[in-house]
């Protein structure tokens, strides 16, 4: 249902050829693409449904990887450590010296989002063996404040080697880092904040959501897609409860940003055979009616048992509860068609 829920959105996307636009997917694995990875040029792309759903968006401008994803595609070196933190939940915490590293292919540009404020460290980025050293901004501010974000000169158009270090005698917590297509501030940017096996209470309250509500207040998303409702299912949680948490799920980053806001019920999962998963469903589109938000549900669009799913092209993976790579484009293209339509 295409209107005034998304005005936001359709506002905010009719400008990207000139200003960013920024969306933030809120959820469990799916969100973050778990099991949805494939290979870009050498270094492996962490795409699943967030990098598809850019792919397939007009004027979009890179994807983000987070540093702690279970597919991160960092290699790491030192003291580094996975800590909670704001999207997707965690982080890198880089002790003295310690550092990730990957290739990011074909851009013009990266950004580091990191933690600042009193207790934050300085660290360098490290691009093509050419290195830029990173201040706290604010060090006034409270211990890991969830604004920090660092924005590199401008790079000839291809693969560039990325190395974040802390410097000697500090630590720093990274949250990712965004490969931009296109140097110039604008297009649409999609910042995954997936946290696989989360169920709605684990986005309720706690130092690291409070953290991840501050990244979507600095980020001002147009767009915000929120996810969830399979694991609620797998932990037994009730579908009032889950309706319950997802209301306030959405009040409070209604605090924090104006964002349209799209409920999303990707696909079932096969792991739980039976006919519960549609009280959750139903609970998402009730909910959806009652706060005004956008309201896509795409369970019809996947198989709903094993024997219905193609098994030389399948969309869900051997696991029964994620998608494949195919899976996570499929959903990417749904989504994407149906907010090109708003």
């Amino acid at each position: 249902m295409n209107g005034p829920s998304l005005r936001r959105w359709s506002l905010d996307r009719d400008e990207a050829p000139a200003r960013a636009v920024n969306v933030v997917t809120v959820g469990s694995s799916t969100m973050e693409g778990h099991t949805g990875v494939t290979p870009t040029h050498q270094p492996v792309a962490v795409a699943g449904f967030p990098g598809m759903l850019a792919a397939h968006l007009p004027w979009q401008n890179g994807i983000y990887y987070p540093s702690a994803s279970w597919a991160h595609g960092w290699a790491t070196g030192g003291p580094a450590t996975t800590t909670p933190t704001d999207l997707g939940q965690r982080a890198m915490r880089l002790g003295s010296e310690a550092w990730i590293e990957r290739v990011m292919p074909r851009c013009e540009a990266v950004s580091v989002l990191f933690m600042t404020g009193e207790g934050g460290g300085r660290f360098r980025v490290v691009i093509d063996g050419h290195s830029h050293t990173v201040s706290q901004p604010d060090p006034s501010a409270p211990p890991r404040t969830a604004t920090g974000r660092w924005v590199s000169p401008r790079l000839q158009l291809g693969d560039h080697r990325v190395r974040i270090q802390a410097l000697s005698g500090h630590a720093v917590v990274v949250a990712g880092a965004f490969r931009h297509d296109q140097w110039a501030g604008a297009g649409v940017r999609v910042y995954s904040g997936g946290l696989s096996g989360s169920a709605t209470d684990r986005w309720i309250s706690g130092a690291d959501v409070e953290r991840h509500l501050t990244r979507v207040r600095t980020l001002d998303p147009g767009l915000l897609i929120v996810a969830m409702g399979s694991n609620d299912w797998r932990y037994g949680h009730s579908a009032d409860t889950f309706a319950a948490n997802l209301r306030t799920i959405i009040s409070q980053h209604r605090a924090v940003t104006d964002a349209s806001v799209l409920l999303l019920a990707p696909h079932c999962r096969l792991d739980m055979p039976g006919p519960g998963w549609l009280a959750y469903c139903e609970a998402m589109a009730d909910v959806a009616a009652e706060t005004g938000c956008d309201h896509l549900d795409l369970q019809h669009e996947f198989p709903a048992s094993v024997a219905e799913d193609d098994s030389r092209r399948p969309l869900i993976a051997p696991d029964r509860v994620h998608l494949t790579p195919r899976g996570h484009a499929r959903l990417g293209r749904l989504v994407a068609d149906h907010l090109r339509a708003a």
